[in-house]
């Protein structure tokens, strides 16, 4: 009786082995997975959390879940944008308005932030998805400027008289001044000319820049984030200013 259990309990160790060995190669040699049949399968949708996009995936799909330790992550400065995918890659995962990018290990995984944008079967198609950025009207301005601000230094003033049809010119400090001769007493204004720094602009935009995503207001509204950088850091360039939301960080 001791010797048939032996040997039963030999029979059952070698199978369980066998079977085993089996699953990990069937796991190795898994087919690859369409991206419409994750997305299909899984009702996953565009502006999921990523959260939301761990849960939808669940274990059924666990090499296709990119938030495992043998997840991939791309992360896209230039358009706040991340790309991940899981270890075997048949489908790659667009988030956009990315301040904090996934990280995950061996004992969890931290989400970071974004939302899908959308999803693609190879990375390149992930990259081009997100085109080409759009410049801000700021960053336009920015290519034409010279980096010197010799430009910027009047090498004259200009008079001008009223009812008089010659305008004269003389090199002079940086001012306007306007002369009305219709009257008997002259009246004279004389304004200073503003100053446009550009460098102090680049600054200010910057550390603003990074005020806003430590608030979220540069994620949730991106277009009123920059809208008021381009006017604060104009007036703070111009001299109008002296402080800025962000200074000095």
């Amino acid at each position: 009786m001791i010797r048939v259990s032996k040997y039963l309990v030999l029979f059952l160790f070698a199978t369980i082995l066998l079977t085993g060995c089996e699953t990990t190669g069937g796991l190795k040699k898994k087919k690859t997975v369409s991206v419409y049949e994750i997305i299909e399968n899984r009702k996953i949708e565009k502006n999921f959390t990523k959260k939301e996009l761990s849960d939808a995936l669940g274990l059924r799909y666990v090499l296709n879940n990119p938030f495992t330790q043998a997840g991939s992550s791309s992360l896209i400065l230039e358009h706040d944008a991340e790309i991940i995918s899981g270890a075997n890659q048949d489908i790659f995962y667009v988030f956009k308005h990315v301040s904090k990018p996934t990280k995950c290990g061996f004992f969890g995984c931290d989400y970071g932030n974004g939302t899908l944008a959308s999803w693609h079967k190879t990375f390149d198609e992930a990259v081009a998805s997100l085109g080409k950025k759009e410049l801000t009207q700021t960053e336009k301005l920015n290519q034409i400027v010279p980096t010197s601000n010799e430009h910027l230094k009047p090498e004259s003033t200009t008079q001008i008289v009223v009812n008089d049809t010659e305008t004269k010119s003389k090199p002079k400090e940086p001012t306007t001044t306007i002369s009305d001769n219709t009257s008997k007493t002259k009246k004279t204004s004389t304004r200073k000319v503003s100053s446009y720094d550009e460098r102090k602009y680049l600054i200010c935009y910057g550390q603003m820049t990074k005020a806003h995503k430590a608030r979220g207001f540069h994620q949730r509204n991106r277009s009123a984030s920059i809208l008021v950088k381009e006017t604060v850091c104009k007036a703070y360039a111009q001299g109008d200013i002296n402080n800025y939301e962000g200074k000095g960080l």
